[in-house]
C-alpha cells in the first residue's frame, strides 16, 4: 500500500490543504467586510453548486442512496451561497458569538467543497498535464466513487474545523488582534496539511487501482477468448461523466 507515488501525492495534496486553509479564511474574513465580495462570492458558490447538482442528478457513478447524499450536499451550498449575501448585515454582527462560529462553519464547508470540486475539475481535464505525466493508458486523477467521497470528506473536515477555529479566535477581527490570527493559523495549518496528505495518498492509492485494472482489460481485450471482458469494458465506456470523467464501473 505504501509507495513513492502515493506519497508524493500525499505531499501535493498536503499543500492544497494549507492553501484551501489560507484561502477559506480570506474569503470569510472578505464576505464578512465587503459587501462586493459577498456578492461575488455568494453568486460563484451557488453557481458552482448548481453545476454540482446538476452533474450528481446525469451521474451514474452513484447508488441511489449515495446520489440523494450527494443531492442534499449540493442543495446546501447552494444555500450557503445565498447565505454568503448576509454576513454583512447588522443581525449578523448583533448575533452572539456561538452563532457566528455556525454561520461561519456552514459558509467554511461549503467554500471547501467549491475549491475541491473545482481543483478536481483542473486535474481530470489535464489542463496542468505534461509530457513526463502520461501514460500509455490514462487515468483521470479523480475517476471512481471511493475517490470522490474521499475528496467530500476532506472537504468537509476541512470546512468544519476552518469554521469552528475561525469563529471561536474571532479572526473577523483581525486587523485589531494578530495575535488570534497567528494563533489561529497555528491550529488550522497543521490540520490542512494532515487533512490534504491523507486525502492525496488514498486518492492516489484508488488512482492506480483503477489503472491496473485499465491495463487489465486493455491487455485482455484483443485476446480470442475475451469477448466477454471486451463488451464489458466497450459497455462502461459508453457512460462517461462530464465532470469526473468516470464511466459506471464503480458505485458507492
Amino acid at each position: 500500500m505504501f509507495s513513492k507515488r502515493n506519497f508524493l501525492s500525499g505531499l501535493v495534496g498536503s499543500c492544497f490543504g494549507v492553501v484551501f486553509c489560507l484561502t477559506t479564511s480570506n474569503i470569510l474574513i472578505e464576505l464578512t467586510y465587503h459587501d462586493l465580495a459577498g456578492y461575488i462570492f455568494g453568486c460563484l458558490i451557488f453557481i458552482v453548486g448548481f453545476l454540482c447538482l446538476i452533474q450528481t442528478v446525469k451521474s451514474s457513478v452513484f447508488s441511489l442512496q449515495t446520489k440523494i447524499w450527494m443531492v442534499l450536499l449540493t442543495l446546501y451550498v447552494c444555500f450557503t451561497g445565498v447565505l454568503c449575501f448576509v454576513l454583512d448585515s447588522n443581525w449578523f454582527f448583533q448575533a452572539s458569538a456561538g452563532k457566528m462560529t455556525i454561520v461561519y462553519t456552514l459558509s467554511s464547508i461549503s467554500i471547501s467543497c467549491v475549491l475541491v470540486y473545482c481543483l478536481v475539475m483542473v486535474l481530470n481535464l489535464q489542463i496542468c498535464n505534461c509530457l513526463c505525466c502520461k501514460q500509455p493508458f490514462p487515468v483521470p486523477f479523480v475517476r471512481i466513487g471511493y475517490q470522490i467521497c474521499i475528496c467530500i470528506i476532506g472537504s468537509v473536515v476541512l470546512g468544519v474545523v476552518n469554521g469552528v477555529l475561525f469563529g471561536t479566535f474571532d479572526v473577523e477581527d483581525s486587523h485589531e488582534s494578530y495575535h488570534d490570527f497567528h494563533l489561529y493559523q497555528l491550529y488550522v495549518l497543521p490540520t490542512g496539511f494532515l487533512c490534504g496528505f491523507v486525502v492525496g495518498y488514498f486518492n492516489q492509492y484508488l488512482r492506480d487501482f483503477v489503472f491496473r485494472e485499465k491495463i487489465t482489460i486493455e491487455s485482455t481485450q484483443h485476446h480470442p477468448l475475451s469477448e466477454e471482458s471486451s463488451l464489458l469494458s466497450d459497455e462502461n465506456e459508453k457512460d462517461v461523466d462530464w465532470m469526473y470523467g468516470v464511466g459506471n464501473e464503480e458505485k458507492v
